[in-house]
């Protein structure tokens, strides 16, 4: 039963990333473009009752099938595991003997060594129907049990989003008549589908307005779901082959399901949960997880502020790493610099001024995602929500529009990352060797006479391909190319070893960003309607968006003008941040580090005095909340042979942002009587006016008392290094990953690996979630990074290291 109009030959472009991420195919005229409208509909109409059809006889016996033979099937596919090919033999025979061996995105494998694949249909309709995919573990249980208890319907949504059209030409390939129409799709019964074609212009919206697809899109679907069922159905045919096919329906129902093993509830992937969606069953939307993966973004946004701030070793990594990647550290043709020929200091203060708005706009645009998923979810629980997971209900324009200014904000946010990504790659350390500016230091080439080595050749292509993909594809709801990208990063393990740590964070946010998008499609997954509504209120989300550009751009003018308050104070060079924080504490340790602070301080105070200055720029915002919430600085006392070592946190005054070296290098063991305003210096350029008094009630940050928590002694260890002070015995390392994962999950955390190298772990009864980023390619994390945790979780929980005591 071949698709209407030419879609069962539907050209796809040739994938090769050996020259470039995609050889442009000739897309040439379709034959069926001056079809006229009566025969097109009459066309689609016997398409599309013929393979409703068949989709609900397939359905009913799969349901059928199962329901008598689920022991069996279970127990003959675990031995057929045991048994080389034979998986791979009866999936062949199913799908009709020319099955796919994987998915499009380890197919790329192969292009490391220049080749090049013409990759054939199924894998751009079907890409999860391979055999790696389907002939380990019990991934075909899971997709036989769910194709047999859940509507077929409910699949379509799944089986769209999977598919790869944004390289084909389906779009020239109806007829012009029927351009404008669309399949409208509705449950008629138990198993029964009613699809039809209407014009998009006669839909009126109301409370039983139907899911609607792009008709090529609903022909395809409608292929996709037949042709899944009819390879189901033969599966099983396949493992129960001793017992005729007309007999298998005559045996006896049981009440035994499919087994399937369930996943670690404690060690979770993202990227792998969205890989096996085809094969489960349908999801819904869960917004309250999102909400808490947003929040655990926003607070590590917020703590990697405040250690900025804390922090002199981690400031002066952040602030080099950021500098390193600027323009002006890369080689023109001529083997020239910006940087050798007018100075480091420039390019270094510049790094600074970057670190320092880039931290306040991660911290702004992951505090509006939240907020706005936030009023998402509230709107829901007053009871306004779509009918149902399978057709779209009238909503009320509150929630509509909630839903729509989430969906922007995280397209135009995912645009920006993805667009950021390329460059990024190009203007790292480990393509500096082989690329190189312009005379005019205008664009960035390749340099003549290096080539890059082929797992850097293939992250390059890499980055291309997802810039030039996932914008477009997320605004159909659709995640794949995110989703391939840290697929083949998971694969090949050379290129894994190579991404530079900031390139990972900027995949993690994308990936993060992502989610949003597709937990948005959820809610409405079966329908056109999110991108025909978003284009009639295109000006209202405008809007919205560019008072939060116009946020963003006073918070860019402030810390700017903030850095360059600062100067050269801010400016890592030499010694000024040495931060032997790792070594026994001696007269001499404690006094480098109390000067590294005092340095930093400086620095910070000569910041805030101007962004002080300019509250009227930013207040409101985001980055202003964090500014004057009150926040303690962990600071060295002074040297004392009697005192013990561990460092002190102390609260600034009242009303005070700016943090008067003096108020933190205290030597008592209690902290002294603080003033109640900051004190001023003598000013030597005129005085100037007082500010106006603020106003600012900020609520008090609750005191927590945490209780004694026991742990075993590998969890211990674990949490004597996060919360390590000179006064424990012993001295300060790395710490292995997997033991900061066993350490976490140990006390209650569920660990959950998102996109890149970020891990989300959250704790049900402590209502908290942290981000922390697992260390490549060494296994071990470093102790600047151990002792940043430690620090992060003893400010959101009140944690230290006599909160841990031995089982």
């Amino acid at each position: 039963m071949e698709a209407p109009f030419g879609l069962e030959e539907v050209s796809f472009q040739t994938a090769s990333v050996a020259k470039k991420p995609f050889v442009e195919i000739d897309l040439g005229s379709s034959p069926w473009k001056g079809m006229p409208l009566h025969e097109a509909v009459k066309t689609t109409d016997e398409y599309v009752e013929a393979r409703t059809t068949s989709i609900t006889s397939k359905y009913l016996w799969l349901g059928e099938a199962t329901s008598r033979h689920a022991p069996i099937l279970t127990k003959r596919w675990e031995k057929y595991g045991k048994k080389k090919g034979r998986r791979e033999k009866v999936l062949s025979e199913a799908w009709g003997g020319d099955m796919q061996t994987t998915t499009l995105s380890t197919s790329t494998s192969s292009f490391k060594d220049n080749v090049e694949l013409s990759i054939r249909r199924d894998v751009w309709l079907c890409p999860y129907i391979n055999k790696d995919a389907l002939s380990g573990g019990t991934t075909l249980l899971q997709l036989l049990s769910a194709r047999a208890k859940h509507d077929p319907i409910d699949f379509f949504a799944t089986d769209l989003a999977a598919m790869d059209l944004s390289s084909s030409n389906i779009a020239d390939c109806l007829p012009e008549s029927v351009k404008d129409h669309v399949l409208c799709i509705r449950k008629t019964g138990s198993a029964d589908v009613m699809v039809e074609l209407v014009s998009s212009k006669i839909i009126v919206d109301g409370v039983d307005r139907p899911a609607r697809l792009g008709l090529a899109e609903g022909l395809l679907v409608l292929e996709v779901s037949d042709r899944i069922l009819t390879f189901a159905t033969d599966v099983v045919k396949g493992i129960m082959h001793d017992i005729p096919v007309a007999k298998l329906l005559d045996y006896p129902v049981t009440d035994i399901d499919i087994a399937t093993i369930q996943e670690d509830a404690d060690v979770k992937s993202l990227a792998r949960s969205t890989a096996e969606l085809p094969y489960k069953a349908p999801a819904v939307a869960n917004i309250e997880s999102l909400i808490s993966l947003l929040a655990a973004a926003r607070d590590t946004a917020a703590d990697h502020i405040h250690s900025l701030r804390e922090d002199p070793q981690n400031y002066e990594f952040h602030v080099q790493e950021r500098a390193s990647y600027e323009p002006e550290f890369i080689l023109d043709v001529l083997g020239r610099s910006v940087a050798r020929l007018e100075g480091e200091g420039s390019v270094w203060m510049k790094g600074v001024a970057v670190e320092l708005v880039a931290s306040h706009l991660d911290l702004e645009r992951w505090s509006a995602l939240h907020d706005q998923a936030v009023e998402v979810h509230i709107l829901q629980q007053k009871g306004i929500s779509t009918a149902d997971n399978n057709s779209i209900g009238l909503v009320p324009q509150s929630l509509s529009f909630a839903i729509l200014k989430f969906r922007d904000f995280a397209l135009s946010f995912a645009e920006e990352m993805t667009d950021d990504l390329l460059a990024l790659v190009l203007r790292s350390p480990i393509m500096k060797d082989y690329v190189r500016f312009d005379v005019e230091r205008k664009e960035l080439t390749r340099r003549q006479g290096y080539k890059a080595g082929k797992a850097e050749e293939l992250l390059l292509e890499m980055c291309k391909s997802l810039s030039n993909r996932a914008p477009g594809c997320l605004k159909q709801g659709k995640v794949y190319p995110v989703h391939e990208f840290q697929r083949l990063v998971d694969m090949d393990e050379a290129v894994a070893d190579i991404i530079p740590e900031r390139v990972e964070r900027q995949v993690s946010d994308i990936g993060l960003v992502t989610e949003c998008i597709r937990q948005i499609q959820l809610l409405q997954p079966l329908s056109r309607s999110f991108a025909d509504e978003a284009t009639a209120q295109q000006g209202a989300l405008d809007a919205e968006y560019a008072v939060f550009q116009k946020n963003c751009q006073k918070i860019e003018e402030s810390f700017s003008v903030g850095a360059h308050n600062s100067g050269e104070l801010g400016v890592p060079q030499g010694k000024k941040f040495l931060y032997p924080v790792d070594k026994r504490r001696t007269q001499k340790i404690v006094e480098r580090m109390r000067e590294s602070e005092h340095n930093l301080d400086v620095h910070w105070r000569a910041v805030d005095e101007i962004v002080e200055r300019l509250e009227k720029n930013i207040g409101g915002t985001a980055c202003w909340q964090d500014f004057i919430k009150p926040r303690s600085l962990a600071r060295t006392p002074e040297w004392s042979v009697d005192s013990t070592s561990k460092p002190k946190a102390f609260l600034p005054p009242p009303g005070s942002n700016i943090y008067d070296p003096q108020l933190v290098y205290l030597s008592q063991d209690k902290p002294r009587d603080l003033p109640l305003l900051p004190k001023t210096k003598e000013k030597t350029r005129g005085t100037a006016q007082p500010p106006e008094p603020r106003n600012v009630e900020v609520p008090a940050e609750p005191v927590i008392e945490p209780s004694t928590i026991e742990v075993d002694q590998r969890a211990l260890d674990v949490f004597q290094t996060l919360f390590y002070t000179p006064d424990l015995p012993g001295k300060p390392g790395e710490t292995p990953w997997t033991e900061l994962l066993y350490a976490m999950t140990y006390i209650g955390f569920n660990a959950e690996q998102l996109y890149g190298s970020v891990w989300h772990f959250s704790s049900p009864t402590l209502g908290k979630g942290f981000h922390f980023h697992q260390p490549h390619p060494q296994p071990r994390i470093p102790y600047r990074k151990v002792r940043r945790y430690g620090r992060t979780l003893q400010r959101a929980l009140g944690w230290d290291s006599s909160t841990f005591q031995l089982l």
